[in-house]
């Protein structure tokens, strides 16, 4: 039920933030993600699938900045291919550049989270023709 509950507002959030917001488009290098990042207000972001080649998730969230770690935005998702009952938390760091990091962290129970992958991103653009690797980032290295 909270998994319905969380999709359900992440989609009605996304929605009202696709319509006010600004996006970029990136792309997670090595690998065949690419995600939609809009941004609203300045503090608040939703993700949602690009034009990748494998699943890519759909969730909001906001931002964060911590000593020694920089600014960075902080999103809960869902995908669709990873499972009912988990969720993956996606971290970006801010601004949205090309050589930006990102990690992404599971969760079966929303308080303990195990480290999946991480690595750079690539700011393409709303259509990019970069190549992407086969292998879809939340499946782990």
């Amino acid at each position: 039920m909270k998994t319905i509950l969380l999709a359900s507002a992440a989609l009605l959030c996304f929605s009202a933030n696709a319509i006010a917001g600004s996006s970029s488009t990136i792309s997670l290098d090595g690998f065949c993600n690419v995600w939609k990042i809009t941004t609203q207000d300045k503090k608040v972001h939703s993700v949602a699938p690009g034009t990748g080649d494998c699943d890519n998730p759909i969730g909001i969230g906001g931002d964060h900045k911590v000593k020694h770690a920089g600014q960075f935005t902080e999103i809960g998702s869902q995908w669709a291919g990873i499972g009912i009952g988990e969720t993956i938390d996606i971290k970006v760091s801010l601004p949205l550049v090309t050589g930006g990091t990102w990690e992404i962290d599971s969760s079966t129970d929303g308080v303990n989270f195990s480290f999946l992958n991480s690595g750079t991103y690539t700011v393409t653009g709303a259509n990019p023709k970069l190549p992407h690797g086969g292998k879809d980032a939340a499946l782990g290295r």
